[in-house]
């Protein structure tokens, strides 16, 4: 993932939400200056957190980001690791239907 882009990508459609990085950052529970981080590129966020973010800004089907991910690579916090490729737009939508169902369920709890 290009970090730099993806944190452009992010602000852009954040600034287009009329949302400051405080309201993004209340909306998906994590500090305004991690925000700040991933959106000049000196943060790169986890795949659950991408999910998140792609939740908060509207982009239910991942495709205003989803593109960032456009070369092998590894994604992984302290729960998960993830390996991500060139992959289709159908795969990606799968992928987010799945996250967000399991974001869903915990939400529930």
């Amino acid at each position: 993932m290009n970090i730099k882009k993806f944190g452009k990508t992010v602000r852009k459609r954040r600034e287009e939400l009329c949302l400051s990085t405080t309201d993004l950052s209340e909306l998906i529970d994590v500090t305004s200056d991690y925000i700040c981080m991933i959106e000049r590129g000196a943060r790169r966020p986890s795949l659950l957190m991408y999910f998140k973010i792609c939740d908060a800004l509207k982009t239910y089907d991942g495709e205003l980001l989803w593109n960032q991910f456009s070369h092998m690579e590894k994604v992984s916090d302290e729960r998960t690791t993830v390996i991500i490729g060139e992959i289709s737009m159908n795969e990606a939508r799968a992928a987010y239907k799945v996250a967000s169902a399991i974001l869903n369920s915990k939400d529930k709890k």
